[in-house]
């Protein structure tokens, strides 16, 4: 009956570690990844450091403060977003308090926990808003060394809205 039992468990190993292994090798690399291609392991620290998530829809002229998910009227936010006549679409950050935005461009296979921060290229005007481009903006005077990493999911220049998937992550240099 051992031998049987030791046997089964033999075949379940083999049978089981291939599709295990292709559940952590998604990208092939032979690096351990999850569903969504990051590595526990890896990003552990970048994970650590989130401190909020979500999706928003922001409406011309709207200022949202990411770490209280408070909407604004242009200030009181860590930017704002404009939607202009010859329907471009722009991000600001030139009222108090709010600290500059930068785009990444589309890197839109790279997951929001990925994406580091620049030290630099930031801006506090006219940030060209594009569906599927990653930004990164400074949080707002007194949440300094925190940032806020987002993607536009979808913009109705039209309808004047747009959708963002952000994080609010704890900046690497952030003494909070």
């Amino acid at each position: 009956m051992k031998k049987v039992a030791l046997l089964m468990a033999a075949v379940l190993v083999v049978w089981c570690l291939p599709v295990m292994a292709a559940d952590f090798d998604a990208d092939g690399t032979g690096e351990i990844v999850d569903d969504r291609g990051i590595n526990p392991f890896k990003d552990f620290s970048s994970k650590a450091r989130i401190l909020k998530r979500g999706n928003v829809r922001l409406k011309n002229r709207d200022s949202y403060h990411f770490l209280t998910g408070r909407t604004d009227y242009l200030g009181g936010g860590d930017f704002y977003v404009k939607f202009y006549d010859d329907q471009t679409v722009k991000f600001h950050a030139n009222n108090s308090q709010q600290r500059g935005i930068v785009d990444l461009g589309h890197i839109e296979e790279k997951q929001l926990e990925q994406v580091k921060p620049p030290s630099d290229g930031y801006t506090r005007r006219g940030v060209e808003a594009v569906k599927g481009h990653t930004y990164v903006s400074k949080a707002k005077g007194g949440e300094e060394g925190n940032y806020i990493v987002f993607r536009i999911l979808h913009i109705s220049a039209i309808s004047e809205w747009l959708t963002l998937e952000w994080i609010y992550i704890k900046g690497e240099d952030s003494r909070r």
